[in-house]
């Protein structure tokens, strides 16, 4: 009986002192920078709502292993109107009608 309860006061002993709870790790994850959110705007609608969406191997759903290669490509991403044409689908060829502007509302009063 002795030998059990020293065993069972050693488990509880090595139990109590092996589950020490530092919390989560941190990973830092770079964010978009406010002046790319435009850029990070036209590839989440592209990636979603763009026809030739399959064709684009920079919109494909399984582009970036990770957040952080997601953000960075966007980060390093050119103006939105360039950014626009590098994601379109032969332009010349098949997407002739795809276009991007700058001021939506100019283009609310048009319609």
């Amino acid at each position: 009986m002795k030998k059990f309860l020293s065993l069972f006061l050693f488990l509880a002993l090595l139990t109590a002192t092996s589950c020490k709870d530092d919390g989560p790790e941190q990973i830092e994850v770079p964010e978009i920078s406010q002046d790319k959110e435009i850029q990070d705007f036209i590839w989440q609608a592209m990636n979603t709502y763009y026809l030739w969406q399959g064709e684009v191997n920079n919109l494909s759903d399984t582009r970036f292993d990770d957040k952080e290669e997601y953000v960075n490509y966007i980060n390093n991403a050119p103006a939105p109107e360039d950014f626009f044409e590098s994601l379109i689908y032969r332009r010349a060829s098949v997407d002739k009608w795809s276009w991007i502007v700058d001021d939506y509302k100019e283009l609310e009063k048009l319609f």
